[in-house]
């Protein structure tokens, strides 16, 4: 497809100028949209959570995360991320212990992903003694769903095609995807096709 950009023609396949306008699409349509509501609020949520566990900024992007349907944590090396998303998740856990979300981490690579396994188990042994005495465990538990994004949407590499899709979407509450930088046009297409529109990706 020829493009006209700042008077200047650009050639581009098919294929990924869909692609983006997917993903615009979708992530426009996220930003957008509240969340299911929670059993607590994110305030008393976080109220419970110790005002000793997270900074301002780390509360606004956990709150921002409670409230709606896409949420971006970044920050450098050191900042807090991985304590905030595994403060994130256990008050997710927390807002219903007796029906916890279904949570799915993923990554580009298998290497990325076992990162943030290891890095999430590791912080959900410093939760507070304030939040519910499963919330250790199924936040664990959430840790060990860490995958590939190929294997999150069972990608087949014969059809390339993946098993979830629109029309087969990811039964998943929250979807939480580590080194985004590296996932490529395509599977962002793919991974935001395959999710309910109430689901929270961060």
């Amino acid at each position: 497809m020829l493009r006209q950009h700042a008077g200047t023609p650009h050639l581009q396949a098919w294929r990924f100028f869909a692609a983006e306008r997917t993903i615009a699409r979708e992530l426009l349509a996220r930003a957008n949209r509240a969340a299911p509501p929670l059993k607590r609020s994110a305030a008393d949520l976080l109220s419970a959570l110790g005002a000793d566990q997270v900074n301002e900024q780390q509360a606004k992007a956990i709150t921002c995360a409670l409230n709606h349907t896409l949420a971006l944590i970044t920050g450098g090396p050191g900042t807090g991320k991985t304590h905030t998303l595994a403060r994130l998740l256990a008050l997710l856990i927390a807002a219903d212990p007796g029906k916890p979300p279904i949570i799915h981490l993923a990554a580009p690579t298998g290497k990325a992903a076992d990162r943030m396994k290891e890095a999430v188990e590791a912080a959900a042994d410093h939760l507070p003694a304030t939040l519910p005495a499963n919330t250790k465990k199924m936040l664990k538990d959430a840790a060990a769903s860490a995958s590939t994004l190929h294997r999150l949407l069972g990608f087949n590499p014969g059809t390339g095609r993946c098993r979830y899709q629109a029309n087969e979407p990811l039964r998943s509450d929250v979807v939480i995807v580590d080194e985004c930088s590296m996932v490529d046009t395509l599977m962002w297409q793919a991974l935001l096709s395959a999710l309910q529109p109430d689901t929270r990706l961060v």
